[in-house]
C-alpha cells in the first residue's frame, strides 16, 4: 500500500554531515518508511508495484527554511504570500520555522502533513492556495469586521 521503489538516482544525500553521499541508486520504501538504500541489483524489490524512475536526479531529505515570515497581512496578495508555500514545497522545502504564527503553521500542517500517504505536491497546490486565502479573508474580517468581506 505505501510501498515504493525510487530508482535511477544519481546521488543520495544523507542529510547527515558525517555521512554525506550514500552509495546506491535505489531507495526502497515499505509501509511509508525508508526500508533500504543501495544499488538496484542488490536491494529487495519483492512485492512492490509502484516504481518511480527519477532519471538521474539527486535525492535528499526535505529542506528546512529556518527563517520565514509567513504572516498573512494586508499586503499578502501583493507579495505573493499565498503561493509561496506551494512554491517552497515544490522546491523541496518540507519544514519551516517562522516568527511564531501558529495559525499558519497549523494550516500548512493540515494541508501537507495530514494528507494521505500517497503524495504528489502538485495535487495539493490548489488546496494550499485555497486554505491560505481563507485564512487571509478570516483575518481581514476579524480586523475590518463586515467591511472586510468581499
Amino acid at each position: 500500500m505505501n510501498d515504493l521503489i525510487i530508482k535511477s538516482i544519481d546521488k543520495i544525500i544523507s542529510g547527515d554531515i558525517n555521512k554525506g553521499i550514500i552509495p546506491g541508486d535505489t531507495i526502497i520504501v515499505r509501509d511509508g518508511k525508508i526500508a533500504q538504500i543501495g544499488f538496484e541489483n542488490e536491494v529487495d524489490k519483492s512485492g512492490i508495484e509502484t516504481v518511480v524512475d527519477v532519471d538521474g536526479q539527486i535525492v535528499c531529505p526535505g529542506f528546512i527554511d529556518c527563517h520565514v515570515h509567513n504572516t498573512l497581512d494586508d499586503y499578502a496578495p501583493q507579495r505573493g504570500a499565498v503561493g509561496c508555500y506551494a512554491d517552497a514545497l515544490y522546491g523541496g522545502t518540507t519544514s519551516i520555522v517562522s516568527e511564531g504564527r501558529l495559525a499558519m503553521t497549523a494550516a500548512i500542517r493540515k494541508i501537507f502533513v495530514d494528507q494521505p500517504a500517497e503524495f504528489d505536491p502538485r495535487k495539493y497546490l490548489g488546496p494550499a492556495r485555497d486554505e491560505l486565502k481563507r485564512l487571509y479573508m478570516h483575518k481581514c474580517e476579524k480586523v475590518l469586521g463586515s467591511a472586510g468581506k468581499a
